[in-house]
């Protein structure tokens, strides 16, 4: 058996503290839809409130590129956190949109 200790502050409205064992997030957003940044990374989280259906998209940090030979016309350039943010707050509306279908047809 493991204990785990997990605390949240409100810091403001739409703005949580979350402090851990491990670490520490911050999250911001509103009810059914966020933005979570801490020691775990980045993640993008949606729901349908009521209904327990969620969805959770990581965003990934930039690294580093991988080296490519010289004959190489172009090196790719990792994107900005503003177009993986973009990108995945698109899969979470649309995974939310899917979930809520789901519910419908399954009668929530």
């Amino acid at each position: 058996m493991s204990f785990r200790f997990r605390r949240s502050f409100k810091i403001a409205p739409g703005l949580r503290l979350n402090v851990g064992r491990k670490g520490s997030s911050v999250r911001t957003g509103i009810k059914g839809f966020g933005l979570t940044s801490g020691t775990a990374g980045s993640r993008i989280s949606g729901g349908i409130p009521g209904t327990g259906l969620s969805f959770t998209k990581s965003i990934k940090g930039q690294g580093s590129v991988p080296a490519l030979d010289e004959d190489a016309a172009e090196t790719p350039k990792p994107r900005s956190i503003l177009v993986r943010l973009v990108i995945g707050a698109f899969e979470v509306v649309a995974g939310i949109l899917l979930l809520g279908v789901l519910a419908r047809l399954l009668g929530y």
